[in-house]
């Protein structure tokens, strides 16, 4: 019975565009992401092999700390990627969740966080919990003392029901971040905040939706991310 319920199901998935463009989407994040982690990787080990031709050739103790610097950066690198990669790809539940109940969860730790709007429930998988601590704890660092605000519309486009959740961050945006998500193509050079910022771009995409950020100012920056919701007709396409 479940490998005919599995056959059924199958044809649905391949034959979906949805469906197809999120997988490819998880394959390209998987190598970009990985090949973004190479290269940040090599940059420590080259600067490693570097001071110890120097401290060989000098012996000069100055040498020993640059490679015990890199060393425990590597090591520390090492430790927040495994932590990144948690629901990054192909996630177990690929569905419907509810947007109120993501800020929720994903906003735990940050007690002044006011919600508007009423909830709908947009299609996505589980790594849409994981791109508010890419952002929050990644690329903007905040304190937890950080006031946060976010606001659920939803509107129609194309016949179809969509949901637009903004939010406004107290925090500026670095101007080679702020080239990530205003460019698709923009090449990412390596480090963690620039890693997070890539991937946060490439799951929105990965759901068939949009992530822009929409103001950037010395004090705040404010984002809008437009996810499909569920609906009758979007439910006939999966």
């Amino acid at each position: 019975m479940e490998d005919q319920q599995n056959n059924n199901y199958k044809p649905q998935v391949i034959g979906s565009p949805i469906f197809i463009h999120y997988f490819e989407c998880c394959r390209e994040l998987k190598k970009d992401f990985y090949g973004l982690v190479k290269h940040d990787l090599k940059n420590d080990q080259n600067t490693i092999l570097m001071a110890l031709d120097l401290f060989r050739l000098k012996n000069e103790p100055k040498y020993l700390d640059m490679i015990s610097e890199a060393s425990y950066k590597s090591l520390d690198y090492i430790d927040r990627i495994k932590d990144l990669e948690l629901h990054l790809f192909e996630s177990t539940y690929v569905g419907f969740y509810s947007c109120r109940d993501i800020i929720q969860k994903s906003t735990q730790n940050y007690p002044n966080t006011s919600i508007f709007g009423n909830d709908c429930f947009i299609f996505a998988d589980s790594a849409i919990y994981s791109i508010f601590e890419l952002l929050f704890s990644y690329v903007f660092n905040l304190s937890d003392a950080a006031e946060l605000n976010f606001y659920i519309t939803s509107f129609s486009e194309d016949n179809f029901l969509k949901c637009k959740l903004d939010f406004i961050v107290p925090a500026h945006v670095p101007s080679e971040f702020a080239d990530i998500f205003a460019n698709p193509s923009q090449k990412v050079i390596g480090g963690l905040s620039g890693l997070s910022a890539y991937t946060v771009k490439q799951i929105v995409n990965r759901y068939s939706g949009s992530f822009s950020l929409v103001e950037n100012n010395a004090d705040k920056s404010v984002f809008s991310i437009i996810l499909y919701q569920e609906s009758e007709k979007f439910n006939k396409i999966l």
